[in-house]
């Protein structure tokens, strides 16, 4: 829906004009009109909603358009403003561009041109859309892959409706032995379950990965590979998450249908050590990742007994305990971008024939892994590499930085760069890039003339409306109000 505010203080000017728009220009979109007789109506109006276009008169009673339209930018509202003035007018509307007007229509209002001022507008919010909707496209695959928040990445709850108006989510991966050219067949086909997909090639993993949002809870149908394998024409692993009902839970899904596709192909289609390996795997990743030893051992005990269905174990037995636990843990470190690191996985040493052998034996193994691994966190390895990161952003804060532009810059795998940032600083990278523009932002506004809008752009937001917003979560202040305090 397009909405139009038209603002003057003439009855015969509004209805005309609201006329015209709804019953002569047979616009090929839906319009919704709102009217103002002066502006403390229009800023009643404003309350409660954001115009696309505004057209306003500038001389009017009790408050002239010069305050509504300051009033507007003040707000950092994305309306297009259009003025109405007469010949005589003019010269004093001109004062106006200052406020970014985006044009003039002269009284008395010629159709076609009113016509074509929203035809233009429309475009241009097209356009806007278009662009933002790439941007948040790119900032959900950041969402998905390395576990960053939306508020961090400047989606709001609005945003995320208006992407996934369904209520449940799903996330599928799907490995192929050849990567398709194109994946429209797979989208078509997804779409005969699934009411939105978002699809992202990524083939750097080798994966396929589909964001499916959905009214129904449960939708697995069983022959989805093989309908995959028709429209790809190729054999493929395919991995199905559970559902949520919130998207903030797509990582977790993510996570989720990639360990589905690492179990087919660890385990190459034995069921059996693929539901020993998902059964117990946040079990795994609880012992792995436990600080103090007795707590790990413990732990450890309690989770074998747990799967405990023999007391005289089989060999084969107590291997599929041991490796579908190191599969696991392979699986976890690779998502925190820490490849294979029990690849290959060690045999089963001889001698070995009791629960109790086994824990003892995983328990060495874990430590003396965990011990390797504290050497990438010493303090000494941190200080080069966060010092690196910081530099890099700060030298770099206009600019749309990405996980994979950090990895890229410091030789390290975009999982581990997330992981080590939020370890070393306590604060994900995103985090710490907006506290480095609202620093830069700080200055500006205190010792330039720049506008608002201006200021945004230089320190790498896209509108002023995003400035404003993460300016007010960091400083409790709106960027107007602090040049005003500070200036």
């Amino acid at each position: 829906m397009f909405q139009i505010l038209i603002v003057d203080d003439e009855h015969t000017l509004l209805n005309g004009c609201s006329f015209m728009i709804r019953e002569i220009f047979d616009l090929p979109f839906p319009v919704s009109i709102s009217t103002a007789l002066n502006v403390p109506n229009a800023l009643a109006v404003l309350k409660n909603e954001t115009p696309d276009l505004i057209i306003t008169d500038i001389r009017m009673p009790v408050m002239d358009g010069f305050v509504l339209i300051n009033q507007i930018r003040t707000k950092n509202l994305p309306s297009d403003i259009v003025i109405l003035t007469s010949h005589a007018d003019f010269e004093y509307a001109r004062t106006a561009i200052k406020y970014n007007i985006t044009d003039f229509i002269l009284k008395p209002i010629n159709e076609e041109i009113l016509k074509t001022t929203i035809l233009k507008s429309y475009e241009k919010k097209q356009t806007r859309l278009k662009t933002a909707y790439h941007s948040y496209y790119i900032k959900l695959q950041t969402m998905l892959l390395y576990e960053i928040s939306a508020s961090d990445l400047l989606l709001t709850e609005e945003i995320l409706t208006e992407m996934f108006p369904c209520t449940y989510f799903t996330v599928l991966v799907i490995s192929p032995k050849v990567f398709p050219e194109n994946i429209d067949s797979c989208k078509i086909l997804l779409q005969e379950y699934y009411n939105t997909c978002y699809a992202y090639p990524l083939k750097e993993r080798n994966q396929l990965v589909f964001v499916c949002n959905h009214e129904n809870f449960f939708i697995k149908p069983a022959s989805l590979p093989d309908k995959l394998y028709q429209a790809m024409g190729t054999p493929l692993l395919c991995g199905i998450s559970i559902s949520s009902n919130s998207v903030h839970k797509i990582h977790a899904l993510y996570i989720n249908a990639c360990q589905r596709v690492f179990y087919q192909e660890v385990f190459e289609g034995n069921d059996s050590l693929a539901r020993t390996a998902a059964f117990s795997y946040q079990d795994c990743i609880q012992i792995f990742v436990e600080n103090e030893e007795d707590k790990m051992r413990a732990t450890l005990y309690n989770n074998i007994e747990r799967v405990q269905l023999v007391k005289q174990p089989s060999r084969v037995y107590l291997e599929q305990i041991f490796i579908s636990f190191f599969q696991n843990i392979n699986l976890y470190l690779k998502n925190k971008g820490i490849p294979d690191p029990f690849n290959p996985i060690p045999s089963l040493p001889d001698g070995i024939d009791t629960f109790e052998q086994l824990s003892n034996y995983m328990l060495n193994l874990i430590c003396q892994k965990k011990e390797e691994m504290k050497k990438l966190w010493m303090e000494s390895e941190n200080v080069p590499l966060l010092r690196q990161l910081m530099e890099f952003i700060k030298e770099n804060y206009q600019k749309d930085l990405s996980l994979d532009d950090l990895a890229e810059a410091t030789g390290f795998h975009p999982n581990y760069i997330s992981n080590f940032f939020k370890k070393t600083t306590g604060q994900s990278y995103l985090t710490y890039l907006h506290k480095e523009r609202i620093a830069v932002a700080k200055q500006l506004l205190s010792s330039s003339s720049n506008t608002i809008d201006e200021i945004a752009h230089k320190v790498g937001y896209n509108s002023s409306t995003q400035f404003a917003r993460i300016f007010r979560k960091y400083e409790s202040v709106s960027p107007s109000d602090y040049r005003n305090i500070n200036m």
